[in-house]
């Protein structure tokens, strides 16, 4: 079973979620996704599924720090004291910091693998397409890489091949930024995508 986690309490954590249904329509032939939206991204959910269900992967998406990872009001999902609930799983971030701490804290209590960003993570959103965010091709360049992990975590791969797979999408997408009318608006993109390329890791 793989459980995906979307609180959506702003407009990156709102782009997250349009995103992983994406995700979830390209990996349709996967029996067993179990998928957390809005208010029900919360600990007591979580830690029920956990103990309960026989999750292999799990796929935590919104705003973190480096001991803990956020869901619905901000409030701390997995942090120090249940980590130990990823035992046996393979994780996987998209949030902030938390492949910092939290990610090689995880791997000591025995997570199968931990993949995450261990400083900020970085998409900039054009706001005339917040109510659409598949059109939003500023956004892509950042996303379309970072939801290539967790694809590949799905399917299989180890969290060392998910990571290469990852920054190869980065790759193309800073090369995209560079040849690209979007790249002449903000000449931050192609450092911010670096920026996401080079911290993201496999604890």
């Amino acid at each position: 079973m793989i459980l995906i986690t979307n609180p959506e309490v702003d407009a990156l954590t709102r782009y997250l979620s349009v995103w992983s249904e994406k995700l979830k329509k390209e990996c349709k032939n996967i029996q067993g996704i179990f998928h957390l939206k809005g208010k029900r991204v919360n600990r007591r959910q979580i830690e029920s599924i956990l103990v309960k269900k026989s999750v292999k992967v799990i796929l935590l998406n919104g705003h973190g720090s480096d001991k803990s990872i956020y869901g619905d009001n901000y409030e701390a999902l997995i942090d120090k004291d249940n980590v130990e609930l990823l035992f046996n799983k393979v994780a996987h971030a998209l949030s902030c910091n938390t492949a910092k701490t939290l990610g090689p804290l995880a791997m000591k209590k025995g997570a199968k693998g931990y993949v995450g960003y261990d400083e900020k993570f970085v998409a900039f959103l054009q706001e005339d397409k917040i109510s659409n965010p598949l059109k939003d091709d500023t956004a892509a360049l950042f996303l379309n890489p970072a939801f290539i992990a967790p694809k590949a975590l799905i399917n299989g791969k180890t969290p060392e091949e998910a990571v290469r797979l990852a920054k190869n999408e980065y790759n193309r997408s800073i090369r995209k930024a560079l040849t690209s009318d979007i790249q002449s608006d903000n000449d931050q993109f192609v450092s911010w995508l670096m920026w996401d390329r080079n911290h993201l890791k496999s604890c």
